[in-house]
């Protein structure tokens, strides 16, 4: 019975691990994705100026 349960931890570990990546990789995607479209606008208007 031990041992089932010890292989459930390991699971349950894993399990939490990927779901902590993943909810990691996402938010982090949406923030780069949010920034950057802020910023890019910005980035561009001033480079635009710069050029002229």
């Amino acid at each position: 019975m031990k041992r089932v349960y010890a292989i459930g931890a390991m699971v349950w570990i894993y399990l939490e691990m990927a779901v902590y990546t993943l909810k990691h990789f996402i938010v982090k995607s949406v923030i780069y994705l949010v920034f950057d479209e802020k910023k890019a606008p910005t980035e561009g208007r001033f480079f635009g100026y710069l050029a002229d």
